[in-house]
């Protein structure tokens, strides 16, 4: 997933409410997504380039590992 998909997740981090609707929200919004046919395609396409191309495979890990912590820092910021 793209940060700017991933960027109204984080927010419920930050929301004032109780669990249950933060969370039932959260999901809706996350089906959303990865309900998408295009992301659903795009994912199977990279999964798969990844498994042949081992290069492939250790540039996504790397970006995924960046991106994790750029978002552990931006939640530790709410």
């Amino acid at each position: 997933m793209e940060d700017e998909m991933i960027a109204p997740f984080i927010q419920y981090l930050a929301v004032d409410a109780p669990a249950n609707e933060t969370f039932s929200a959260f999901l809706q919004d996350y089906w959303a997504i990865v309900s998408d046919k295009d992301v659903a395609i795009l994912t199977a396409e990279i999964t798969a380039e990844a498994m042949r191309t081992p290069d492939i495979a250790r540039l996504f890990l790397e970006v995924r590992c960046q991106g994790r912590s750029a978002r552990a820092e931006q939640s530790h910021s709410l």
